[in-house]
């Protein structure tokens, strides 16, 4: 053996415990510099310009080349990282050998040298398939067979494990290919902590202090200690719930936004299956955002992944995997949009839209107005996104409805609802706000919180039992309601749904906070002519009508609210199939003096 190799493999001074995985390398190394002695004669060996030229006789001797019959020492995983990679990816000892050669240059540079002798070439400074299969083969056969150890459903490959890199030319020979060990593996093994440096611009490791409102199913499955695959769809927000599993189980999340992945598809596949590995090694939750805008490569690398990886992960989008995306990988799939509107229910009455466009009677302005506030939900990505009218502003949409009871606020809050098709829930501000300091604010926080995990329509009833004079302050409670007036209009300019306030007196608002917002709409009490329209459209079409109904005439008659009337025709209707008769004049005689009953008013004639 040479000098220069000798003096290539003598022990570097650096701890024990960190040299010890590659003293097999240097046994190895040993036996084939040795054996390059002996196939190149001994002035070939000690040659110092060795690699920088080719003789006829060292090329004819190449030719010759026949893999060293040795036997290497037995491996022995001397640490848990090295006990990590072989188990979680079912190592081979061949295969690990592939991995610490590959791993050795960025340990000490020396083996760059050795690599550029043993290869006859002072420029392949790292080992090429060629060198790693004569150094791990005990013979020409062995050699061919082992070549299967870089072919692509390999572990080595499939896991991403090692590289194959190739010079200018075009199509390579496999044994020509440079073996590049993966940073992400590289740091692994070197105890080299933080997160893959090639995530680090599409992805986010934190560590939650805290859990919160877990749906049961996600978190018994969770407990159970075995893989764990959630999908979350059907509105934004999911991150929360798994932000509150990694916080109940005390261990890290790793977010990964799929929007904002590389456009190349198989970038985007490489980052999605480096997570899954990063996942792992950091014993994190991983959360991958917006799954719905995945490419085909990348949606295929997170299929495998699920059905690969031993963790817990959730997904979020929007809609339900097709039967083509693999749902046989999923554990549990949870339409959040439902599961958050549950939520919601505990704090609010959900009301099911039943009204339409044709059942709302009320002023052509009030109209136009309202229909407005529809086109301003249905347009804001186009103005507030792509002309840009965004800035700071506020995506959400408030608007105060004001008038006497009955005219029609809840039913036209309704027609919105099922315009836009959201979900409405109304709450009724008495039972929100508290005479204790504070207590309203966490109130109306919990209520808005949820409301933007389930994209709600917001109805404050009774807004009243709020709203004050500001220039009326006669002690600390007067002052204090005006704090909680501005922080319920502050978190309705916050929330990116529809907030809408319900008030039967406009005049107990102060100007300086009706103007802050976005609609103010009128429902004035109805005269004669519109109350002539309630009446029309409060019977539906299969009712049975005892001939003519004089609506007109009941519209000069009396002077009833949209919602007096609407009760009216009801109890008409069941005085009449009493009586198992059509519904009549008499009927709705009767039903509009049990509604002046109900009022405390002057009960009118019957006719």
């Amino acid at each position: 053996m040479s000098d220069v190799a000798l003096s290539l493999l003598a022990e570097p001074e650096s701890p024990a415990s960190w040299r010890r995985p590659f003293e097999r390398l240097d046994a190895i190394l040993a036996a084939a510099v040795a054996a390059a002695r002996v196939r190149f004669g001994d002035e070939a060996a000690n040659d110092a310009f060795r690699g920088l030229y080719i003789t006829d006789e060292q090329a004819t001797a190449a030719l010759q080349d026949q893999p060293s019959h040795r036997a290497p020492p037995a491996w022995t995983t001397y640490d848990d990282n090295w006990s990590w990679l072989r188990s979680t990816y079912g190592l081979t000892d061949a295969e690990l050998d592939v991995v610490l050669i590959a791993l050795a240059p960025e340990v000490d540079l020396r083996y760059e040298r050795l690599y550029g002798y043993l290869q006859d070439d002072v420029s392949r400074r790292r080992a090429t398939v060629n060198l790693i299969l004569d150094l791990i083969s005990t013979s020409p056969d062995d050699k061919l067979v082992r070549r299967s150890l870089f072919a692509a459903d390999a572990p080595l490959l499939r896991n991403h494990l090692v590289d194959l890199v190739s010079d200018d030319r075009t199509h390579p020979p496999l044994l020509a290919q440079t073996v590049v060990l993966d940073e992400q593996i590289t740091d692994v093994l070197l105890a080299k902590s933080g997160l893959d440096r090639h995530l680090a611009a599409f992805c986010r490791l934190t560590t939650p202090h805290s859990g919160g409102e877990l749906p049961p199913t996600i978190l018994t499955a969770a407990r159970s200690g075995t893989p764990l695959r959630v999908q979350l769809y059907g509105a934004e927000g999911q991150g929360t719930v798994a932000l509150a599993l990694a916080g109940e189980l005390r261990v890290p999340i790793l977010t990964v936004h799929a929007a904002h992945l590389p456009a190349a598809d198989a970038e985007a596949a490489i980052i999605i299956t480096r997570s899954f590995r990063e996942a792992l090694l950091q014993e994190a939750v991983l959360f991958i955002d917006d799954v719905d805008v995945l490419t085909h490569r990348a949606h295929r690398a997170l299929t495998d992944g699920l059905a690969d990886h031993p963790g817990i992960t959730v997904m979020a989008g929007t809609r339900p995997w097709s039967a083509a995306s693999g749902p046989e990988v999923l554990d549990v799939a949870v339409n959040y949009a439902d599961l958050a509107a549950r939520r919601l229910s505990t704090l609010a009455r959900r009301v099911e839209p039943e009204c339409g466009w044709a059942d709302l009677v009320v002023p052509e302005d009030t109209t136009a107005q309202l229909r407005e506030l529809c086109a301003r939900v249905g347009l804001r990505s186009t103005v507030l996104d792509e002309w840009g009218f965004g800035g700071k502003r506020g995506r959400g949409t408030s608007a105060l409805f004001t008038g006497p009871p009955g005219t029609g606020k809840t039913t036209a809050a309704e027609v919105v609802a099922g315009e836009l098709g959201l979900d409405l829930f109304a709450i009724d501000l008495s039972t929100v706000v508290s005479k204790y300091i504070g207590e309203t604010e966490k109130n109306l926080e919990k209520i808005f919180t949820a409301a933007a995990d389930a994209d709600a329509i917001l109805l404050f009833d009774e807004a009243d039992a709020l709203f004050g004079k500001r220039s009326e302050v006669h002690d600390a409670h007067d002052r204090y309601a005006n704090v909680e007036t501005s922080y319920l209009l502050q978190r309705m300019e916050q929330y990116e749904g529809v907030a809408i306030l319900a008030t039967n007196f406009r005049q107990n608002l102060d100007e300086a906070f009706t103007r802050r917002l976005q609609f103010i709409v009128e429902f004035p009490f109805p005269d004669e002519e519109l109350r002539a329209g309630i009446w029309r459209v409060c019977f539906p079409a299969g009712a049975p009508l005892a001939g003519e109904l004089d609506f007109a005439g009941l519209a000069r008659d009396f002077r009833l609210s949209g919602a007096n009337i609407r009760n009216a025709t009801l109890h008409a209707a069941y005085l009449a199939a009493a009586e198992r008769e059509p519904i009549g004049m008499p009927h709705l005689r009767r039903a509009i003096h049990r509604e002046f009953q109900k009022l405390g008013r002057v009960r009118p004639e019957l006719g």
